[in-house]
Parts: structure tokens; sequence; C-alpha cells
């Protein structure tokens, strides 16, 4: 079981993370000759993720070990915080959601943390290009 303290770090290092990602695109078209190798990579990388989403509350357990189970499968997800966005909050209410994790994966809506049912999801997504 990991300390409250890593699980919070964690997801401040997910938010950073996905801000940097965005970094090199918008600096990338200040130079014409790279941006479209770029925009390609990140059309792929947004892709992917948008086939699986994730919505997630600081300090939640199982959001942390759904986290460690896709990373350790190389999934690529996006992760959306519902205490610390409005908007996120609406799309999980949305689907239906009432507690965390709520993986959507593709059409399917996951509720909670249940490592068969999300490994037959991602077993039925189309493989990334």
């Amino acid at each position: 079981m990991t300390h409250p303290s890593l699980a919070v770090r964690a997801a401040t290092a997910l938010r950073l993370r996905d801000r940097l990602l965005a970094l090199p695109l918008a600096i990338a078209t200040l130079s014409i000759g790279f941006v479209l190798p770029l925009q390609a990579q990140a059309d792929s990388t947004q892709a992917q993720a948008a086939s699986v989403q994730m919505y997630v509350l600081p300090n939640c357990g199982y959001c942390e070990r759904a986290r460690q189970h896709l990373q350790a499968r190389g999934v690529a997800f996006a992760e959306f915080d519902i205490a610390a966005s409005a908007e996120h909050k609406a799309r999980f209410v949305a689907l239906g959601g009432q507690g965390t994790p709520l993986l959507q994966v593709g059409a399917q809506v996951l509720h909670g943390f249940d490592p068969p049912r999300l490994d037959a999801a991602l077993a039925a997504l189309p493989p990334a290009q």
C-alpha cells in the first residue's frame, strides 16, 4: 500500500506530465519544419489515450491500483481528477459515476477496479496504430 502523500505526488506528476506533453507541440509551431511530425505524434497519443479514460479522486487506493495495472500493461490513458475540475466531475456524473475509479474503455464504462473486466475491455479495443 502506498503512502497517501505518494499518491498525491503521483497525481500531481501526471497532471504536470500532461501539461509538458502539450508544450513541444506549442514550441514546434514556431518552426514550420517540425509541426507536421509532432502533430502526427500528438494526434496518435491523444487518440490512444482517448480510448481509455480514468476518473479518480486524490488518495484513492483503488485508483492507484488501476493506474498501476494500466501502466504495467503499457496502456496509454487519460486521467481526470474529479475533485480538481467541475468539468471532469460533470463527465463523471454523466457516465453514472458514484465511486472511483470510473474507467471508460472505448464505449465500455467500468465502475470500480476489477482487473479481469478491465483486461477484457482492453482486449476488445481496436489495436493502436
